[in-house]
């Protein structure tokens, strides 16, 4: 998930990126919103309503300076365009998983009801755009980790095999019933959920030249399928702590494995947010097949260069 080398210099203020100092005082503020209490133990609204910005947004501008420092690049530096395409799209994404958990109703809000709707949808069109990012910025920290790298196998540039054509279509029909299962059996199918997009659009990304999980495997590289799974278990673990004392908040309804809670969520569901990483993957690089001159030819270009970059 690494970008290319730096094109610009961020701002410093003593030899750290300004961005780093801003997402630090971003989650300072965020977290007072989510611990702090007045003195009848209520929390701070309606300023704690919007913690969910304060500190997601100060964590991507953390993790993305810390990238930066160390590799010398990062998304929000050297790629900004790409990083502000991201925010509506990682908006989309999860309003289509909220529009899926209508069927599933896996997880539900406590919400402030004296705000109207309209204004409580705007901000959540905010808070989701974070979701992306975040797993985009904190995969990256993850890729350049010097034990995950030596533990998962590198491969070489050229494929060792190649994904034959009925496979691939398998795989788009079995994301499709993947999908299809839990909207119409949802007690007994709601895991689904948490995989059926990179079953449908890793294939296309294959087929069309562009990054995909299936081209690292077919090269015998399995670093982007751990780092993924491993950034989007971090930011799992993250939104679940963060969640736990605030307000607005989420609670989870998880048919059959309602035990060892770890926050809200039941310790088996930590299990889905490796494949939602990969999920978010292939639904950002299927969207990059869509932008005009971003084609099969034009995909690993230094805008949207995904390889990783060895020492």
């Amino acid at each position: 998930m690494r970008m290319s080398a730096p094109t610009s210099t961020p701002t410093r203020i003593r030899g750290l990126p300004a961005h780093l100092w801003a997402g630090l005082v971003l989650l300072a503020v965020g977290h007072v919103l989510i611990f702090g209490r007045t003195p009848d133990g209520s929390h701070l609204r309606p300023f704690s309503d919007y913690w969910f910005a304060w500190v997601w947004y100060g964590y991507i501008f953390v993790v993305d300076a810390l990238v930066y420092r160390r590799d010398g690049r990062s998304l929000f530096v050297n790629r900004r365009r790409v990083f502000l395409a991201m925010l509506p799209l990682s908006a989309a994404m999860w309003w289509g998983f909220e529009w899926i958990n209508g069927f599933v109703h896996n997880w539900y809000y406590d919400r402030p009801y004296d705000i109207p709707d309209w204004w409580a949808n705007l901000w959540s069109c905010i808070f989701f755009s974070t979701v992306m990012p975040a797993i985009w910025e904190t995969t990256d920290w993850v890729s350049g980790w010097r034990w995950l790298r030596e533990r998962l196998p590198a491969g070489s540039e050229h494929p060792r095999f190649k994904v034959p054509g009925p496979v691939l279509w398998g795989m788009m029909l079995m994301g499709v019933l993947w999908f299809l299962l839990p909207v119409l059996w949802p007690l007994y199918f709601f895991p689904l959920i948490w995989g059926f997009l990179v079953l449908i659009l890793d294939p296309i990304n294959y087929q069309r030249g562009l990054p995909s999980l299936l081209g690292h495997l077919t090269r015998g590289d399995y670093r982007m399928l751990g780092s993924l799974y491993v950034g989007g278990l971090i930011c799992g673990l993250l939104w679940e702590m963060w969640n736990f004392r605030a307000f607005p908040k989420w609670h989870y309804s998880i048919p059959f494995v309602d035990f060892a809670h770890v926050f809200e969520m039941p310790l088996p569901g930590y299990l889905g947010y490796g494949p939602f990483a990969w999920e978010v993957y292939s639904l950002f690089w299927f969207m990059v097949g869509l932008v005009p001159g971003a084609g099969p030819a034009q995909a690993t270009r230094p805008m949207f260069e995904e390889t990783l970059v060895e020492d």
